[in-house]
């Protein structure tokens, strides 16, 4: 995976009414548009917005207020059985919804196998419109064990209307690029979909199956040597204080007991470090509860064994532990649970902390789990706050100049949970088109394709400076 050219094209200093320029640049939709992280990865790649669709009302505002665009409308209105709205587009872009797909049908690729679904919505329009390049984005877990026969629908049904598209998607965290491609600080593995329409192949079977654009080999050669300082390279806002991501008095009493118990660890265990495998402290003091009892999961006996262990083993101090420690019974059972991956640390407090269903979860700053779209955004221990909705979006590659504004922080923390990356969408999108380029090259909107990324930096950050930290220029 060579460099493109870093230089910021003139295009981008044109007046958005100069033809040359608009005639120049590849179209593309955009579907379940959400906040727009598609669509400023595909404005920084020289894309002309032409669609889009977006159901979520707040989600809409946002959208609107910063790309001067209404998206709020029903994708299943868009393109349906009864009718597909027909567009002139390059490109179709959609984070679309996982949902269970229906296996009605023998067919390989027949629509019945994913009728009822929103991804039926999608293959309607594609059928349409036959854009030229395809980008798809979904959650990790459509390639694991429970939905992999959904993935592979995906990719039969994008066969079937003649698009080459790899066996397997590449996936991708931001936290695995470099910051100069686009990444940030953020562990987020997301499944991305690509394909490309060749309307001039006469057997599928020489084409279909290319390796994806972006391999976990190819990624780590590329990037070998990243690494992350969550609070320079966000960066955090040291001096935020907003009420709503202050830490409550009970959160801090839950992660100062645990951190007793760290400091107890390392005086009777020599300095030793907590184990990696969740602490599950039920199973100290609590053994006949139906959660551990039965028939359990392999997974789940085996952290149940070294649980037991680890208490056999520190059995008197963590007795004396509890004993200084009355509140401790009382904590929510998820409380009584803690995740320690923060290695030799000596204290929470120096770490990022998570207050999840599974446990209180320790790990150490240099990236952040992800965002996800309930409030679950991560503590920063040396500030005892939660992440705010600005380093929310800066950790989805917003930029600063992104509007934030127009919503609540509670809807605010769940569009950002919800966005598709935007260093990501980018990074793929050029690797793809480098890899189709023959097949990019001979039709006109293909070359409009080639010749955009072509020209556009190896990071969409440098776009967003020459915009002046705006995400699109007015007009």
């Amino acid at each position: 995976m060579g460099k493109l050219d870093t230089g910021i094209s003139e295009r981008f200093q044109l007046s958005a009414n100069n033809k040359k320029e608009i005639d120049s640049q590849f179209t593309y939709t955009d579907l379940f548009a959400g906040v727009g992280g598609f669509a400023a990865a595909l404005n920084a790649l020289g894309g002309r917005h032409v669609l889009s669709a977006e159901i979520d009302v707040e989600a809409a505002r946002t959208y609107l207020a910063n790309f001067n665009t209404e998206p709020l409308g029903d994708v299943r209105e868009l393109a349906s059985e009864s009718g597909v709205k027909k567009v002139s587009t390059d490109v179709v872009a959609a984070g679309f919804p996982c949902q269970p797909f229906s296996k009605s049908g023998a067919q390989k690729g027949t629509l019945d196998k994913v009728r009822g679904t929103l991804f039926e919505n999608i293959i309607h329009f594609v059928s349409k419109n036959k854009p030229t390049v395809i980008i798809l984005e979904n959650v990790r877990n459509l390639i694991g064990p429970k939905h992999f026969s959904d993935y592979q629908e995906i990719i039969a049904q994008l066969r079937g209307l003649g698009y080459k598209v790899s066996d397997y998607p590449s996936v991708i965290s931001p936290h695995l690029i470099s910051r100069e491609f686009g990444g940030r600080p953020q562990s987020r593995p997301r499944v991305y979909i690509t394909a490309t329409y060749n309307p001039s192949a006469n057997n599928l079977n020489s084409w279909e199956r290319p390796e994806p654009p972006v391999s976990p080999a190819g990624l780590a050669k590329l990037f070998e040597s990243v690494s992350w300082n969550v609070g320079a390279d966000l960066p955090l806002d040291k001096k935020n204080k907003k009420a709503n991501t202050l830490i409550s008095p009970e959160e801090i009493a839950w992660i100062e007991v645990w951190q007793s118990f760290v400091e107890r660890n390392l005086k009777f265990n020599d300095g030793f470090k907590l184990p990696g495998f969740p602490l599950w402290s039920d199973v100290w003091f609590n053994r006949n509860s139906a959660e551990f009892s039965g028939d359990l999961p392999d997974w789940k006996a085996e952290i149940i064994r070294k649980n037991k262990d680890f208490y056999a083993k520190n059995r008197k101090w963590i007795n004396q532990w509890v004993k200084e420690n009355s509140s401790f019974a009382n904590f929510p059972s998820s409380r009584r649970k803690l995740e320690w991956q923060a290695g030799s640390s000596s204290s929470i407090w120096e770490n990022a902390i998570q207050l999840r269903p599974s446990g209180i979860r320790v790990k150490k700053l240099n990236y952040l789990p992800a965002l996800v779209a309930m409030n679950q955004s991560s503590i920063i221990g040396p500030l005892k706050r939660r992440v705010t909705v600005r380093e929310s979006a800066r950790l989805q590659g917003f930029p600063d100049g992104y509007v934030l504004t127009e919503v609540s922080d509670k809807a605010g923390y769940k569009q950002m949970g919800n966005a598709i990356h935007v260093g990501s969408a980018y990074f793929i999108l050029r690797e793809h088109v480098k890899r189709d380029r023959e097949i990019l090259k001979n039709t006109t909107a293909g070359q409009r394709i080639l010749s955009s990324v072509s020209l556009a930096p190896n990071n969409p950050d440098e776009v967003f400076k020459t915009w002046g930290n705006k995400v699109i220029p007015s007009e």
